[in-house]
């Protein structure tokens, strides 16, 4: 595809995924908008329905800011949910997006945030970028 053919959506996955090459064994990586819509996912079609994910994203996210809340703990920032089977990642992008990931119990969400940290802000650019298409 030539580069001024280049979608809006078409950057995003492309961003995401070469987040999902690098992370330890993801099941997803999407990115979530605020109103609980996946705008982004690598892959297209994982474990967990597009809609499933997007809603526990949002979910989690509006009850950890109560508690944080409660807490006077600040703005959210990021949490991990991790269970017996796997584990979901959120991560705050600004006001108005969320990384969630899937990832393998075993993984330490610590050991992703080099590689988080290095695409944010090609998301950012992407999201916030004029597309022809």
């Amino acid at each position: 595809m030539a580069a001024n053919n280049i979608t809006r959506q078409g950057e995003l996955e492309r961003i995401l995924g070469s987040l999902f090459d690098e992370l330890k064994q993801p099941s997803w990586v999407a990115l979530v908008d605020s109103n609980g819509f996946t705008v982004a996912c690598i892959p297209t079609d994982p474990i967990i329905d597009q809609d499933r994910i997007s809603a526990m994203t949002i979910t989690a996210v509006t009850n950890a800011e109560r508690v944080l809340d409660e807490l006077d703990g600040g703005n959210f920032r990021y949490m991990s949910i991790v269970g017996a089977a796997r584990q979901c990642l959120i991560v705050m992008l600004g006001k108005e997006r969320l990384l969630s990931i899937g990832l393998p119990p075993g993984v330490q969400p610590q050991t992703t945030f080099g590689s988080i940290r290095t695409r944010i802000p090609d998301l950012l650019q992407a999201l916030s970028r004029r597309f022809k298409y």
